[in-house]
């Protein structure tokens, strides 16, 4: 038997009609996963069965896809070494951050087995002594546990809300594409987190800009769910009032309350984060086509720092 958590009732079921899986076959298909990452000389992968289950499941059971997707998941943490090594709570922006209540998960799905809702407000960006690198090196560092701890990421989906009200020039003139493409590059090829939506209100009409250049980032499949409403009531088509924090006239948790939670889940957590560090990719060790900067980002080195007047 596969060293797994059980799923509730609603999220077997999504797995299994959504994601292909066929509970009495998972602990073969998990030990199939292992046997390829044990045979790959440039790879040292986590192989814990709950680790490899969460890339299958993310990968719809495609064993191939699965592989591809743990190879990025290493390679891309190894290439940007800024964003993802020694990256633990011992940060301290990581905890001026969590602290803000900036970037939380709410706590109810959108539906029952639903996608989990995050909720962003980017105006921290402006308000905390931090660029805009800081911030997508905190986000790859909670990402890391949602893979591992949360199954209802996996398997119902991720959709995020982005308040970029009042947002100023400073943040604008901090704006990275770079940054954001590596850690979009990185959520996208390497991270087994299906992504339902990506929803941005309040936006004022300076930041347009950078915004469609962030959303020209994903690929197609990912832009055709990326929306900028131009009001509240465009957002609750997609959204209902009811699933906003509080502070927004909804009923899905105080966002004050969820950043204490959040601030005491990560700290339990940083074990894990330190052990990242084990982890990784020795790109002269690899078989066949070697992977640069160049491959795995493709228009990474085109963008030219943006300035605002």
């Amino acid at each position: 038997m596969a060293a797994i958590r059980p799923l509730s009732a609603e999220l077997q079921k999504i797995a299994i009609e959504q994601l292909n899986e066929v509970p009495e076959r998972v602990p073969q298909d998990i030990a199939a996963l292992r046997d390829w990452i044990e045979k790959q000389p440039h790879l040292r992968a986590r192989t814990d069965d709950q680790f490899l289950v969460n890339f299958l499941r993310g990968c719809k059971y495609s064993l191939e896809k699965a592989k591809s997707k743990i190879d990025h998941f290493y390679t891309i943490r190894t290439m940007v070494p800024h964003m993802f090594a020694n990256n633990t709570m011992a940060d301290p922006n990581h905890l001026l951050i969590v602290r803000s209540g900036c970037y939380v998960a709410l706590p109810k799905p959108l539906g029952v087995g639903g996608p989990v809702i995050g909720f962003s407000r980017y105006k921290i960006i402006d308000d905390l002594p931090i660029t805009v690198k800081d911030f997508c090196r905190y986000v790859a560092m909670i990402t890391d546990k949602t893979i591992v701890a949360t199954d209802q990421y996996v398997i119902g989906g991720y959709m995020e809300i982005l308040d970029v009200n009042k947002v100023g020039l400073s943040a604008m003139s901090k704006f990275d594409p770079v940054s954001v493409k590596q850690l979009s590059t990185y959520c996208i090829k390497g991270c087994p987190i299906r992504i339902k939506g990506v929803h941005v209100i309040n936006a004022p009409k300076e930041g347009l800009t950078a915004i469609n250049i962030v959303r020209n980032i994903f690929p197609a499949h990912i832009k055709d769910r990326f929306f900028i409403h131009r009001n509240m009531e465009e957002l609750y088509k997609y959204v209902p009032k009811e699933y906003l924090p509080i502070e927004y006239g909804g009923q899905n948790g105080s966002l004050a309350d969820m950043a204490k939670q959040h601030e005491k889940e990560l700290v339990a957590f940083n074990s894990y984060f330190e052990e990242n560090e084990k982890y990784g990719i020795d790109e002269n060790l690899r078989q066949g086509q070697k992977v640069d900067m160049s491959s795995m980002f493709g228009l990474e080195g085109s963008f030219r720092k943006l300035e605002f007047d």
